[in-house]
């Protein structure tokens, strides 16, 4: 499946939490739609939190779960500075 990021550098989106603070929020937000009542755009809800869920993978990688010495630029952890 091909991605389409037209509206990617359209967008920044400055918040002050940590990638792995909003990868928690997201998940939780998408296992309550996926268990939530029936809705037609459930998929819809559920696949666009997955990509915001891979972005903040991308900004803090995870191994077996851990972030371990995976350190990014954009990780958010002590000592580390955005770019």
């Amino acid at each position: 499946m091909s991605r389409d990021y037209r509206f990617a550098d359209s967008f920044g989106y400055a918040v002050p939490d940590s990638p792995k603070m909003l990868r928690e929020t997201l998940c939780v937000a998408q296992a309550r739609i996926g268990n939530g009542p029936p809705d037609p755009r459930n998929r819809e809800h559920i696949e666009r939190l997955e990509r915001l869920i891979a972005e903040c993978d991308r900004k803090r990688p995870l191994h077996h779960g851990k972030h371990d010495s995976l350190h990014t630029d954009e990780c958010g952890c002590p000592g580390r500075s955005p770019r």
